[in-house]
């Protein structure tokens, strides 16, 4: 079971104590394998998250990975750590690319960096937003206020 060390959490089961309350504070965190429930809430001890309504443990750096997220049924990584391919050709947990490293989806930036292509033919890295005149493959990918349009001389796509 994980320790109370928010002051809140110390008022909140004393009053559980002292006045018999049911409050979602009254119950203990929840470790491996017990049943949890994302929608009211990850009950899970920490370093644990809720997968498929069971506490799991979070994958520490290097373990091996899915791509997705707990609602998909992927384990997490550990706090500060992505999913993504490692130079083995697997998915593992890492640390989030600063801007130049490699990228499969933004959240393997450090942010304010997203990943994107810097052209058609080039591999996705962690890059700045693309400013006016920039290549894009979409607004996303593009500063704020400008949008990825598609070039009606040469088909190439801008932000403007």
């Amino acid at each position: 079971m994980a320790t109370a060390s928010a002051p809140w959490r110390s008022l909140s089961l004393l009053l559980c104590l002292g006045f018999g309350l049911t409050l979602a504070a009254c119950e203990p965190d929840l470790e491996e394998g017990k049943v949890c429930s994302v929608a009211s809430g990850d009950p899970c001890a920490p370093g644990y998250a809720c997968v498929r309504e069971r506490c799991t443990e979070v994958l520490a750096r290097g373990q091996e990975c899915n791509i997705g997220n707990a609602s998909t049924g992927a384990v997490p990584c550990a706090e500060g750590l992505v999913c993504r391919a490692a130079t083995t050709g697997k998915n593992t947990c890492q640390a989030s690319s600063t801007q130049g490293g490699a990228c499969l989806q933004d959240s393997d930036c450090v942010s304010p960096s997203v990943c994107r292509k810097r052209s058609a033919s080039a591999t996705a890295s962690c890059e700045a937003l693309a400013a006016f005149g920039a290549f894009c493959e979409a607004t996303s990918d593009c500063e704020s206020g400008l949008t990825c349009a598609t070039s009606s001389v040469d088909g190439s796509r801008a932000c403007e």
